[in-house]
C-alpha cells in the first residue's frame, strides 16, 4: 500500500507540473487545485467553478516560510498565531506579490492555509510551490465533504482525480478564515 501511495504522489505531481487541474481531499472538505504559478490552469479552475475574477482563491502552502515568499508583509508578529491553530485555518494576508495576478485581490491580499493533512503537505513539499484550493463546486452551489457528493460536471471538468483513500480528514468543513490588516489588526471573517 505504501509504494501504491507514493507512486500516485509521484503521478499526481507530473500532472501538477503539466498544469493540470485535480479534484483533491484537503484537510477540510474537497476541493478543486492546481499548481499556484500555472496561469493556465488557474484559468481553467476559474471557468470550472463559474468563478467571477474579483473572487480569490486559497492559496495552500507547506510553511510560514513558503507564505513569507510571496508577501512583503512581516509575518514575524504572527508567526505563532497561524502555527497555534488547532484546527482548519485560512489568514488573509496583505502585501502580496510573485503569484498570478488573478489570484490576488483588488486589495493586493490573498488567503493562505497551512494544511494539516499529510497528503497535502506531502504535494507541497515535493512540488516546492503553492497550491490553490477552492471548494469542488460551481460557485453558489453546496460544498461537497466527499467525493460522492461532487457534482458530475465538476467531476468531468477536470484533468484528474486524487484516489479517495488519501482523504483522511475528520474535519469536512471549510476552515476558519481570519483576516490581518497592515496594522496586524485580526478580523474574522468567517
Amino acid at each position: 500500500m505504501y509504494f501504491m501511495k507514493n507512486h500516485l504522489i509521484a503521478l499526481y505531481l507530473k500532472f501538477l507540473k503539466e498544469g493540470q487541474v485535480m479534484l483533491y481531499p484537503t484537510d477540510t472538505i474537497w476541493g478543486l487545485g492546481c499548481s499556484a504559478v500555472s496561469e493556465e490552469a488557474i484559468r481553467k479552475v476559474f471557468m470550472l467553478k463559474r468563478r467571477s475574477l474579483e473572487k480569490s482563491m486559497i492559496i495552500l502552502v507547506n510553511n510560514i516560510e513558503m507564505i513569507q515568499e510571496y508577501t512583503r508583509f512581516n509575518l514575524a508578529p504572527i508567526k505563532e498565531r497561524i502555527l497555534e491553530m488547532e484546527t482548519p485555518t485560512t489568514f488573509i494576508i496583505p502585501q502580496v506579490f510573485n503569484l498570478s495576478p488573478s489570484l490576488i485581490k483588488e486589495d493586493g491580499t490573498i488567503a493562505f492555509r497551512i494544511p494539516k493533512h499529510e497528503f497535502c503537505i506531502e504535494l507541497l513539499n515535493q512540488l516546492s510551490a503553492p497550491i490553490i484550493s477552492t471548494s469542488a463546486n460551481i460557485s453558489g452551489g453546496a460544498t461537497s465533504r466527499t467525493l460522492q457528493e461532487i457534482n458530475i460536471e465538476i467531476k468531468k471538468g477536470v484533468d484528474f482525480i486524487v484516489d479517495d483513500s488519501f482523504d483522511t480528514s475528520n474535519f469536512h468543513t471549510p476552515s476558519t478564515i481570519i483576516k490581518f490588516d497592515e496594522a496586524y489588526k485580526e478580523i474574522k471573517i468567517r
